[in-house]
């Protein structure tokens, strides 16, 4: 036993019995040797852990007192060297513990941290963003990177707190993450959700009290780079076959229906069954991103219909809701649609795509056909012009035909 500041634990090597017995095994007449942990606390309550050493004993070859396993048991030299190993075991992790260290040890729930650290912020800051209708998507990415930098923590033996966010700390959770097999792409948007959220708590770090400064502002303190995706979109031909297919059941033709109505707007996942009646306007689909809803102030999407995205709104009298389904079940049933189409028209058909390729269908669509960039950003609730820039890598047809609208130079000398 050991006494600590404002509290006693008592560690020893335990038994359970009883006058009737019933801990004892009625086949083999023996029972668990544990190791007992007992906290007591200084209003007189205690709090008791008990933890499985996997040994068994009968109750008179063991020493409740001593905490020993008797010579009249065969095998009590290797038994008390295992009950041993786990009383020690026991013993370092509570210190580690009582140092600050994280800890998955079955004795831990002993041990509330008095003391929030970053990854118990991250918590408070996702139960924030949930009050902000922030989507489910958005949310995940947080719960990963808190699980990143608990993983880490775990790596580093020490749990993290704000002053820590140094850049030694960033050079030394870049290298973990890079241990890890993570892409500069990954690390870099890892990197950008944790300075997210200590800059909401940097504004608020007199109120909370927090030691907090501004060195995650430094240039240096992000890690990796950003990664580009190259759009994915269908060419006219799958398109075209995609929209003539019929499949032989009712789940493959409402994917299909889902997808290409992905295709003919350009709307995201989050977005897409979400519109109702009440979202058609004038031959428009009018609209709030929910993935900028909080953030922007003009936030409003109008997108005029088309043949095809009329077509498919008509079919589910305007209400995309009928076609809700998750993330998750949409892109495995996309996968299954596709994985039909290869194997049915495997001329044309060479690869599967997921509910982003709808969106780039569209995009790339309408910058081939010579909708302008502000225009078809505001189609589709996006503001950034690098965003489009990984569209415009056109192929040297295009460019050949683009060259054909320039009358200026059709003369020769």
């Amino acid at each position: 036993m050991f006494v600590m500041i404002t509290r006693k634990i008592s560690i020893k090597k335990y038994i359970l019995t009883s006058a009737s017995g019933r801990n004892v095994s009625v086949k083999t007449g023996e029972t668990i040797v544990y190791i007992e942990v007992i906290k007591f606390f200084t209003d007189g309550s205690r709090k008791t852990k008990r933890i499985d050493t996997y040994i068994k004993v009968k109750p008179q070859d063991f020493d409740l007192k001593k905490g020993l396993v008797l010579p009249t048991d065969k095998d009590y030299l290797y038994k008390n060297d295992i009950v041993d190993r786990a009383w020690r075991r026991v013993q370092y992790e509570i210190k580690d513990i009582e140092a600050g260290k994280p800890s998955t040890a079955e004795v831990a729930v002993l041990f509330p941290q008095a003391v929030k650290g970053l990854t118990d912020y991250f918590d408070d800051y996702i139960e924030f963003r949930k009050k902000k209708r922030t989507p489910r998507g958005t949310l995940k990415e947080f719960t990963t990177c808190k699980n990143r930098l608990i993983r880490f923590e775990t790596h580093q033996r020490k749990k993290l707190h704000f002053e820590d966010m140094t850049l030694s700390f960033s050079d030394a959770f870049n290298e973990f993450l890079m241990a890890e097999n993570f892409q500069s792409g990954t690390i870099r948007k890892t990197y950008t959700i944790l300075v997210t959220v200590l800059h909401h708590f940097y504004f608020r770090r007199n109120e909370n009290k927090l030691n907090i400064d501004d060195t995650f502002k430094s240039r240096d303190f992000k890690q990796g780079k950003t990664s580009e995706n190259k759009p994915k979109p269908l060419s006219k031909t799958e398109l075209d076959a995609l929209i003539a297919y019929k499949f032989d059941t009712d789940n493959l033709n409402r994917t299909k229906d889902r997808f290409l109505f992905q295709c003919s707007t350009g709307m995201r996942y989050s977005d897409t069954f979400l519109i109702t009646p009440d979202n058609i306007v004038e031959e428009c689909i009018e609209y709030e991103p929910t993935k900028t809803i909080g953030k922007k102030r003009d936030n409003l999407v109008i997108l005029p219909l088309n043949t095809l995205s009329k077509s498919i709104l008509e079919n589910y009298e305007f209400d995309m809701r009928r076609l809700a389904i998750t993330n998750q079940k949409y892109n495995k049933s996309l996968k299954e649609m596709f994985g039909v189409l290869i194997k049915e028209k495997p001329k044309i058909f060479k690869q599967s795509y997921t509910s982003h390729d709808g969106r780039d269908t569209f995009i790339t669509n309408c910058l081939q056909q010579g909708i302008d960039v502000p225009t078809l950003l505001r189609m589709v609730g996006q503001e950034s012009y690098n965003v489009m820039k990984r569209y415009y890598k056109g192929s040297r047809v295009h460019s050949i035909e683009k060259m054909k609208l320039v009358k200026q130079f059709d003369s020769s000398i």
